[in-house]
């Protein structure tokens, strides 16, 4: 049994703060902002998942074997593409002359995320940031970044990232008007 004493600290003020140390006690830290609940209170509370727009998962029509839920058509919006977490990562998802795509979401140029881009009529993926342009059905940046600060390098740009880095394409079915990334091809 430890048998430490009540310590006294005096401060370099000439006043004192006491600290009482408790006997057989493990030190006490202060809880910082944004730590986990106490392995009391997490085991005591109820976890919820927050509300999300998704159907409750059953056996239907609009769903089968390998099929993951990425959005509907409706909740695309006129940017024509959204960013959604999916079982491979989060990819831009969104529809291009009519038929749905689903690719990496990340911009090669300066990793915006192009989820928060737009489809144009042309069917072309634009970047938010500097409007580089790819072709979501190879993943290939047909337009580098634009501006007067891009000039010299944005064929240099275009053809480093069409070597080495093009978006990665996945395969994506439209049921029903919902989009699902295809996991079984």
């Amino acid at each position: 049994m430890d048998m430490t004493p009540p310590t006294i600290n005096t401060g370099a003020d000439g006043g004192s703060d006491v600290g009482i140390v408790e006997l057989n006690a493990s030190p006490v830290t202060p809880k910082r902002a944004g730590t986990k609940r106490t392995a009391t209170k997490a085991r005591t509370s109820k976890r919820t998942k927050p509300a999300t727009a998704r159907p409750p998962a059953t056996a239907s029509a609009t769903r089968g074997p390998g099929l993951h839920r990425l959005v509907a058509r409706s909740e695309l919006g006129r940017t024509g593409v959204v960013s959604v977490e999916t079982p491979v990562g989060r990819l831009a998802v969104g529809i291009s002359n009519g038929r749905p795509f689903a690719v990496s979401d990340t911009c090669r140029h300066l990793f915006a995320s192009l989820g928060e881009g737009r489809v144009l009529r042309d069917g072309c993926l634009q970047c938010p940031w500097h409007r580089s342009r790819y072709d979501v059905t190879t993943g290939r940046m047909v337009r580098g970044p634009q501006g007067l600060l891009f000039l010299s390098v944005r064929e240099i740009v275009r053809a480093y990232t069409n070597l080495l880095f093009p978006l990665k394409t996945y395969p994506v079915v439209d049921r029903g008007g919902v989009l699902h990334l295809d996991t079984g091809s």
